[in-house]
């Protein structure tokens, strides 16, 4: 759409069973990133795709668009999303995608996919360059994702559920945030919250490379410079915060 809402283009990507975009984002040249959940085949241009669980098993496909919207590189992997909440470019093009995968998985390329919230990294060819998981099972889920000027990745995370966070005990219910350097190694690593259910549901980076986390909170909430108190009464109604480190 340009920026009255007129549509510019249409594009449509599809075939037989079942097509599902799962994100979209926009690379530093101007092209764009697409993830698509397909299953059965999906065609691209001059190129057929088939799933490898044919028309009952879903794979993850990689797609590079054209500022006109034609697909112009693609690469699929033998992965089963359910969720993938985000997906983002770094300053030097590389992809990067971030979600959940309660049934776990395993794609040769990509390797093994615990029962937990991933991100992982792409060259601009749609090689893998690595994986990482939240935790080695059922690890909080991951709602937010962005990169700053030194392409480090910052993560926004939902613990319902889960009681682990790279590895540490932090209980179940509490919101996290973390930083990958841009290897995929561990910086930082923060849960806050529990009891009630607290929720990260995205974070952004800023030009001086501070970030911002928000998200909502049903009791009072520290995420260290202070405590949020709940307009209402504590586990009644859920409420908005916005937090910037």
């Amino acid at each position: 759409l340009d920026r009255t809402g007129k549509v510019e283009w249409l594009r449509r990507f599809g075939g037989i069973a079942q097509q599902r975009g799962l994100g979209l984002a926009l690379a530093p040249d101007g092209t764009l990133g697409l993830a698509v959940a397909f299953s059965g085949r999906i065609e691209l241009g001059p190129v057929t795709y088939l799933s490898s669980g044919g028309a009952t098993g879903s794979d993850l496909l990689l797609v590079r668009l054209d500022s006109d919207g034609n697909p112009h590189a693609a690469r699929s992997f033998a992965l089963d999303l359910s969720s993938l909440d985000e997906a983002c470019f770094d300053r030097d093009g590389a992809l990067l995608i971030a979600g959940s995968a309660p049934s776990g998985g395993t794609d040769s390329e990509l390797g093994a996919l615990p029962e937990a919230g991933f991100v992982a990294k792409f060259d601009s060819n749609f090689a893998p360059l690595w994986l990482v998981s939240t935790d080695d099972q059922l690890g909080p889920s991951v709602t937010g994702l962005a990169t700053d000027s030194e392409r480090n990745v910052l993560l926004s995370m939902s613990g319902y559920g889960s009681e682990r966070q790279f590895g540490e005990e932090v209980g179940k219910r509490r919101l996290g945030f973390a930083k990958l350097d841009p290897d995929g190694a561990l910086v930082f690593s923060h849960a806050v919250g529990g009891d009630t259910l607290d929720y990260a549901s995205d974070v952004s980076a800023f030009s001086d490379d501070s970030f911002a986390i928000v998200g909502s909170h049903y009791d009072v909430l520290d995420l260290g410079g202070g405590t949020v108190l709940p307009f209402d009464e504590p586990d009644v109604h859920g409420e908005m915060f916005a937090a910037r480190f």
